[in-house]
């Protein structure tokens, strides 16, 4: 009796982790690149660089890089890196991938690729604050 008691907690727990893996509870999520930012009517180069800055740095994203429509920066969290560009021009602000480490980035055969959940959610939480600092020069 207690071998039968055994085999069905293993049943058990197989399946529970088996519903955990197939209802999404993994670490991975498709990568959204790039992030779309609209920018307010009449906001020059110098805001809206300005903007995202500000933006950047005080989600501890570190600019790293500038060029003429281009800001480069940099998270790191614990062992976790990511590096995105943040290309602008007079109508829109795109967030796009660059690199990571520790990120579990892996392309799929069909195209599709995966990175840590968490990245997706950084970049929607610089995408807010670079909203909101635009909102604010519109004012």
């Amino acid at each position: 009796m207690k071998i039968f008691n055994k085999i069905s907690f293993l049943i058990i727990i197989l399946t529970v982790l088996l519903a955990l893996q197939i209802s999404g509870c993994s670490r991975t999520k498709n990568l959204i690149s790039p992030v779309v930012v609209a920018i307010p009517s009449s906001v020059s180069d110098k805001s809206i660089a300005r903007a995202i800055k500000n933006a950047s740095i005080k989600r501890k994203w570190f600019p790293y890089d500038e060029k003429e429509g281009v800001i480069s920066v940099r998270l790191e969290v614990r062992d976790h890196i990511v590096e995105v560009d943040i290309e602008y021009e007079e109508t829109k602000i795109r967030i796009v991938y660059r690199d990571s480490e520790n990120m579990l980035y892996e392309e799929k055969d069909d195209g599709t690729i995966l990175i840590h959940k968490k990245y997706n959610a950084w970049v929607k939480n610089l995408r807010q604050d670079i909203q909101w600092n635009l909102a604010k020069i519109e004012e």
